[in-house]
């Protein structure tokens, strides 16, 4: 009997150790000692940034970037299934259209290509810049940078798509970026103007 007793309680024991470490491990202790305090380093990822500029197209040049490999491989599809059937459908109208579609589709996306969609400073680090752009893709991508290692866009020689966009360019890496300064909505201009060298219209 009382080998009995010892074997529950033990197992009482073990059970409540059990408990307890996985209400630690999950958070869901109520001490407010445990909590750590509200510093800046301890901000959210999404907390730590501040959006300077938002291109307001970025939504449908992703969307043409990714539909280039749809269309080109939708004419990979048809053009089989249009030989099959002659009397119905046009080989060769669906082969023209095809490949013509796909390089026009190819040739924009061209353009398009890493386009700047958001613009973000860092609130703990003022001289920190974050650059959300659009690659051939269509995915979103992500490059943090200093400041001092942005080239000022001024400094740039001049191009015939200097109208619509801007190049953004780096000291310490061969990455090239774009960005619309016309169809840009921009927060801050001063900041807009410390961070990229350029005046904003």
């Amino acid at each position: 009997m009382l080998l009995l007793k010892f074997i529950l309680n033990s197992k009482s024991r073990s059970y409540a150790k059990l408990v307890t470490s996985i209400r630690y491990e999950r958070g869901y202790c109520s001490s407010e000692k445990l909590k750590p305090a509200q510093k800046p380093g301890n901000l959210k990822p999404q907390e730590e940034w501040k959006p300077v500029y938002k291109c307001s197209l970025i939504q449908q040049i992703s969307v043409i970037n990714r539909l280039k490999f749809y269309h080109l491989g939708g004419a990979f599809f048809l053009i089989p299934f249009a030989l099959s059937i002659p009397e119905i459908f046009h080989p060769q109208v669906v082969a023209y259209i095809g490949f013509t579609g796909s390089l026009i589709l190819f040739a924009v996306s061209y353009i398009f290509q890493n386009m700047i969609g958001f613009v973000y400073i860092n609130k703990v680090n003022p001289n920190l810049v974050k650059f959300s752009y659009i690659n051939f893709y269509g995915r979103r991508v992500e490059y943090e940078s200093n400041i001092d290692d942005i080239v000022p866009i001024d400094e740039h020689p001049s191009h015939i798509f200097n109208k619509y966009t801007k190049s953004v360019q780096f000291h310490n890496t061969k990455l090239k970026l774009k960005i619309f300064h016309t169809f840009g909505l921009i927060s801050n201009y001063d900041l807009a103007k410390r961070i990229l060298g350029m005046q904003f219209d």
